[in-house]
C-alpha cells in the first residue's frame, strides 16, 4: 500500500524467506549482506557484493529498491552495510511509518 503496488527489492536484515511471505507479490526481499546469515554458510553463499549486484540489476530493471529497518534505531545502526551505487543514494521514503524505518534508493541528479 505504502508503494503503490509496484513492484520491488527490499533489502533487510529479517529473514527473507519470512519477509517474502509477508511482502506483497511483485517483491523480493534479500539480506543486507552476509552478516545475518553466517550460520547458514555451508548452505547458502551470500555477500555484500552479491547485494550490490542484485541492487544494480533491480536499478537497471527500474525497479524501486528499498531498505526496511524496524526502527528508527535499527535504521542508523545498519545503514552502513547498504549498497552504495554510484549517482545514487539511500533518502528516507515519501510514506514512512511510526513503527518502522525505509529507505529508498534515489538518483542523486
Amino acid at each position: 500500500q505504502l508503494f503503490g503496488g509496484q513492484p520491488g527489492l527490499v533489502l533487510a536484515d529479517i529473514n527473507p524467506v519470512y519477509l517474502n511471505s509477508l511482502l506483497p507479490d511483485g517483491f523480493v526481499a534479500v539480506p543486507l549482506d552476509e552478516k545475518r546469515y553466517i550460520a547458514f554458510w555451508y548452505i547458502v553463499t551470500y555477500n555484500s557484493a552479491q547485494a550490490l549486484a542484485l541492487v544494480r540489476r533491480g536499478l537497471a530493471q527500474s525497479l524501486p529498491v528499498y531498505a526496511l529497518f524496524v526502527s528508527r534505531e535499527e535504521m542508523e545502526e545498519k545503514a552502513a552495510r547498504l549498497p552504495q551505487v554510484d549517482g545514487y543514494a539511500w533518502v528516507l521514503a515519501e510514506n514512512p511509518t511510526a513503527e518502522a524505518a525505509i529507505l529508498k534508493l534515489s538518483p542523486t541528479s
